[in-house]
């Protein structure tokens, strides 16, 4: 989630995100995270 959280409905959203990634924590899925994260910054669509 880029941005800052300017509405409710961001800020519910990035606290069901956060309980989602506390709930499903392992070293799998943070290495996924930062997989997709890498390769999201160098081929996303809004890179320039």
């Amino acid at each position: 989630m880029r941005g800052g959280i300017d509405s409710l409905e961001k800020a519910n959203r990035g606290a069901e995100l956060d309980l989602y990634y506390i709930a499903n924590w392992s070293l799998k899925f943070d290495l996924k995270i930062m997989i997709l994260t890498v390769l999201t910054g160098l081929f996303g669509r809004n890179v320039f």
